[in-house]
């Protein structure tokens, strides 16, 4: 969604503090948690400046889904995948 790829251990050392956050990740995260850019810098104190990546509709939407299927159990997210598969054919 956000262009940037980050291993587990990256972020996980975002969250604890020890990676510092610069205006690249700011967009990513603003992408994937489907926030406004300048939301998160007002609370970061980070400014992206000319990185401000504006967020599509379809980048918006898919953070919002993201956001619904954190709260179904495994086996729902399980079988919403295999429809989902089976709809486009795979």
């Amino acid at each position: 969604m956000s262009g940037i790829y980050l291993s587990p251990a990256t972020i996980g050392a975002i969250g604890r503090g020890v990676k510092d956050l610069d205006p690249e990740l700011l967009n990513g995260f603003a992408a994937v948690l489907g926030v406004p850019i300048d939301v998160l810098e007002s609370l970061t104190d980070i400014p992206c400046g000319a990185r401000r990546q504006p967020l599509s509709e379809e980048i918006t939407d898919t953070a919002s889904l993201i956001w619904d299927v954190r709260h179904l159990a495994a086996e729902h997210v399980r079988s919403l995948s295999q429809l989902a598969n089976r709809m486009n054919g795979s």
